[in-house]
């Protein structure tokens, strides 16, 4: 919390780019504190995502320098008179094109005057990479300027607005629907943004943060307990593990569980330090896979079923013996008497 704080502010006042480099060994320093310089079990990527996504929401720097860099569109969009005096200086290096049009322009501006100006190129290169990351295409919209935009063909001759339509568009209201001129969800809600909003830099990186994916091995816990679930479930799974407890220690317990980053003997054998992938602790005489070291092998799965017996007991309410809920965190198939609840179901 200390770090990142003056990470932040070097990032916000300096107008050049870090190198890759730097970032990458800025991740790898980040990386080996976290996997206590061993080799790392879960990627730091993963760990980055969000808590409902799979991850535990580490820093990304570079999402952060992005974040600090699109800051200044929101000055540019909604200028006001604390900071007047450098936009007009920019505004001087664009020539005829308005500060508050450059974001809705593509990245055809590299070839333009203003890209010279450090702190314009370093705000508009973070920009058109925080498009890239959120998947969004600037393409002309009702924010998109029509004079002096190299987007357009006639950008640099009179705009002769009839000639133009009925020569290129003969069929205007059938070529374009309404939806066709909307900018993309990302463009729209910078725009709506405040430059006085002091919240302005979470929510960037919020934004640039979400994937809307789940970073879990799904697959093997579905073909593990035979069922297909949706993303909404893995969603609330994710969650769960931040909820159900508030010690870091038992949740760090269930984060790991739900990564499947213990070692088994299978994983020893396939990594050459075992000559057997046999479970050492039941006398099934099977591969030890994940699922079967931590549910079907008979000491374990005893000591499952003595869990939620005592658990159902102490708490008055009805725990199923399944993996769903002992090892995945399925909350659902849980049944609370009548009387603990507001409602009842049925």
């Amino acid at each position: 919390m200390k770090i990142l704080p003056k990470i932040n502010y070097l990032f916000s006042m300096i107008p050049f780019k870090p190198t890759s480099k730097w970032f990458q060994s800025l991740d790898s320093a980040i990386g080996k504190f976290y996997s206590k310089n061993k080799k790392a079990k879960i990627s730091l990527t993963t760990l980055q995502k969000n808590k409902s996504e799979g991850g535990l929401e580490a820093p990304n720097f570079m999402y952060y320098y992005l974040s600090n860099q699109i800051q200044y569109l929101t000055k540019w969009i909604h200028p006001h008179e604390e900071y007047n005096s450098w936009l007009e200086l920019e505004q001087l290096d664009c020539n005829q094109i308005k500060i508050s049009d450059l974001p809705f322009i593509s990245s055809a501006l590299k070839h333009h005057s203003c890209f010279k100006n450090p702190m314009i190129a370093s705000t508009l290169s973070a920009w058109w990479k925080a498009l890239e990351i959120t998947g969004s295409q600037l393409k002309p919209s009702i924010l998109s300027p029509i004079w002096h935009n190299p987007d357009f063909a006639n950008n640099k001759i009179y705009l002769q607005v009839k000639k133009t339509i009925t020569s290129r568009i003969p069929s205007l209201h059938t070529t374009l629907q309404p939806t066709d001129l909307q900018p993309p969800e990302f463009v729209d809600y910078i725009v709506k943004l405040s430059p006085r909003n002091k919240k302005n830099l979470s929510k960037m990186y919020s934004l640039l943060s979400k994937t809307n994916s789940i970073h879990l091995p799904t697959q093997k816990w579905e073909k593990d307990v035979s069922k297909s679930f949706d993303s909404d479930f893995w969603t609330q799974i994710c969650e769960n593990t931040f909820k159900m407890t508030k010690n870091t220690n038992l949740q760090l317990i269930q984060f790991k569980v739900l990564h499947r980053t213990h070692i088994t003997q299978y994983k020893l054998y396939k990594m050459g330090f075992s000559r057997s992938d046999t479970c050492t602790q039941c006398t099934q005489n099977m591969t030890d896979t994940y699922f079967h070291a931590l549910w079907l092998c008979t000491p374990v799965y005893q000591f499952w079923v003595t869990i939620t017996q005592k658990l159902s007991n102490i708490l008055d309410c009805g725990i199923p013996h399944s993996p769903n809920v002992c090892l995945i965190g399925d909350l659902t198939q849980t049944v609370y008497p009548c009387d603990t609840l507001v409602t009842c179901p049925g």
